[in-house]
């Protein structure tokens, strides 16, 4: 459960449902069925979601859903997401639905986290060894511009996100001022001005020595609101220290929500800060941390026409 934005998100759906939407739609947890359901992991079924206070329905569907079964999916205690089903019939659901369908979430949930487990040690095995490479290549190089240049375009080409780049740190000043960068703006990040460390993720990160990231910019109260980009989403920004300065901020950002994994940054700085010091003349380099949620697989599933009801799949944020 998403403890700071208390909601559940969309993943996947069948039925007759809103299009796909970006960012996907999210509920909060205080409302509805379905908050109910991901709160309390217990299963839920309104018989007559007309009479039903706690039904909740989108835009596109108010007028079509007459009954609504909800059951969590879940490991162990914790509840990782809801597996939502309604119908166009009052009391749609009878006892042997209420069975099926609970098996139906158990089996969803250790599939789950089985796939969690499996997709992890392939993108953790898969990141190490692009860090290597990275690594090598970019500390074989002599001249420290040059080595900065080549890692944050080794970070972007190999990892494929859409723009990377190393802001040095300017502690006396309490400025960053641009350095290396790769990706789309390019061409007009590498001539931009110094600007205060007072705001944004990279001057957050650069005051306190932290790994900051945020899963969704548009709606995060500690990005430069004035510098807005529709095309990135998410940011990772990553502190290069020593044992008494911060010497710059690795900046990576994404077109996906929620893009980063928990050791994202540990895996990916381990070996790089050793170039990023040889470039800054830095010395030894504190522990970094990170943080955040990232989305499971999509299920979608369909009843048959003669008793047609949509199918939602949300999954609990943070989990």
């Amino acid at each position: 459960m998403d403890s700071a934005q208390q909601r559940i998100v969309l993943l996947a759906g069948a039925g007759n449902l809103p299009a796909p939407s970006s960012p996907p739609y999210a509920q909060a947890l205080d409302v509805g069925i379905l908050g109910i359901v991901a709160r309390t992991g217990e299963m839920y079924l309104a018989r007559d979601t007309r009479v039903d206070a706690n039904h909740f329905a989108l835009a596109d569907d108010a007028d079509n859903a007459r009954s609504e079964l909800t059951i969590p999916f879940k490991q162990g205690a914790v509840t990782l997401g809801v597996l939502d089903l309604q119908s166009a019939q009052p009391d749609g659901f009878d006892a042997s639905d209420v069975t099926a369908f609970t098996i139906l979430a158990e089996q969803i949930g250790s599939a789950l986290v089985k796939a969690r487990a499996l997709a992890a040690e392939h993108k953790r095995a898969a990141q190490l060894a692009l860090v290597s490479e990275i690594t090598a290549q970019a500390t074989a190089l002599a001249e420290p511009e040059t080595m900065l240049r080549q890692m944050v375009e080794l970070v972007r080409e190999r990892f494929g996100y859409p723009q990377v780049r190393f802001a040095k740190y300017d502690a006396a000043r309490q400025e960053i001022e641009p350095g290396a960068v790769a990706g789309n703006q390019a061409t007009h990040q590498s001539n931009a001005e110094r600007f205060s460390a007072a705001k944004g993720l990279i001057g957050l990160a650069a005051r306190t020595g932290q790994t900051v990231h945020s899963g969704n910019l548009h709606h995060d109260a500690r990005t430069q609101s004035d510098q807005p980009d529709l095309d990135v989403n998410s940011e990772l920004c990553i502190p290069f220290q020593t044992a008494h300065a911060v010497l710059g901020v690795l900046d990576v950002e994404s077109a996906a929500y929620h893009a980063f994994d928990a050791n994202f940054g540990t895996r990916l700085l381990a070996p790089n800060r050793t170039a990023a010091r040889r470039a800054m003349g830095g010395g030894e380099s504190n522990r970094l941390a990170h943080h955040t949620a990232r989305p499971g697989p999509r299920i979608i599933a369909r009843r048959g026409a003669a008793h047609s009801f949509a199918v939602r799949l949300f999954q609990c944020r943070g989990v």
